[in-house]
């Protein structure tokens, strides 16, 4: 079964969604400075997040309005299904990183993921150790990110 979406308004609500949570995650995030200056460390990436507000609110304005032309495609609910099951993952790896490092999350719930779509192919399982293993090593050893 599929199901036609417009993914002109479904992408410009999804972006107003995410520039919403990182607008408001901003001071949880960077610091701010106490500084002469009247630009902090926090204002590039708000005016960042208000452009792209802006922009995706002139998208489904205009998208509304029948002034742009709307894109429409079919989703099939397998890979539907797939997705959520991608977003469902990076939420538990999101929760994890917070008792655990965030690469360890992240491979687990990668390898999690490869089970559960039944990848017989043992180089995507290597994939995922190796690039994390490295990852985690740069971060701990170079980047000297403790976790």
């Amino acid at each position: 079964m599929k199901i036609r979406v417009n993914v002109s308004i479904a992408g410009a609500v999804l972006a107003l969604v995410l520039v919403a949570a990182t607008y408001f995650a901003i001071p949880y995030c960077i610091a701010e400075v106490p500084a002469s200056a009247d630009v902090g460390p926090r204002a590039f990436p708000q005016l960042i997040c208000i452009l792209a507000a802006i922009i995706s609110v002139i998208q489904l304005v205009l998208v509304l309005m029948g002034k742009m032309p709307a894109k429409h495609q079919e989703i099939s609910l397998e890979t539907h299904g797939k997705t959520l099951l991608a977003m469902a993952l990076a939420l538990v790896a999101a929760i994890l990183s917070s008792y655990i490092s965030v690469v360890i999350a992240a491979m687990l719930c990668s390898l999690l993921y490869l089970a559960l779509l039944r990848v017989k192919d043992w180089r995507g399982y290597a994939a995922v150790f190796v690039t994390g293993g490295l990852l985690y090593i740069l971060m701990r050893f170079a980047l000297h990110i403790r976790f």
